[in-house]
């Protein structure tokens, strides 16, 4: 019940990241930023968070069904064989969506310039 509204919001601070990186500002002046940036190109991010979830709950499934079954050993064994199936598609994962969001942002703050408004300088 909580994880789509959790994926709503957490789209919507996905450029707090790179603006953070970008422009020079306080935390909160950061987030007003982020969160105004998210705004032109929510449905890209939204679609982008969805499928980042979908992947993992798919990694998920497939070394349940998969390779859980063909895992022995001892207990410490297993749990660190399953914790790295899941860690290193999760990292890969991770890399990729900080990729689409940085490309967005700089999508939406030249899209903002293109409409005139003055954007906040580059960090030095």
């Amino acid at each position: 019940m909580l994880f789509f509204p959790g994926v709503l919001i957490a789209s919507l601070f996905t450029l707090v990241v790179p603006a953070s990186i970008n422009e020079p500002a306080g935390v909160f002046a950061t987030w007003r930023r982020g969160v105004s940036l998210a705004t032109g190109v929510y449905g890209r991010l939204l679609l982008i968070s969805i499928a980042c979830c979908v992947f993992m709950i798919v990694v998920a499934a497939l070394r349940i069904v998969g390779i859980d079954q063909f895992l022995s050993g001892s207990r410490t064994m297993v749990i660190a064989t399953r914790l790295g199936l899941m860690y290193i598609p999760g990292l890969l994962l991770l890399v990729l969506a900080n990729i689409c969001f940085t490309l967005l942002y700089m999508e939406a703050r030249n899209a903002e310039t293109n409409a005139g408004l003055k954007p906040a300088p580059p960090h030095p």
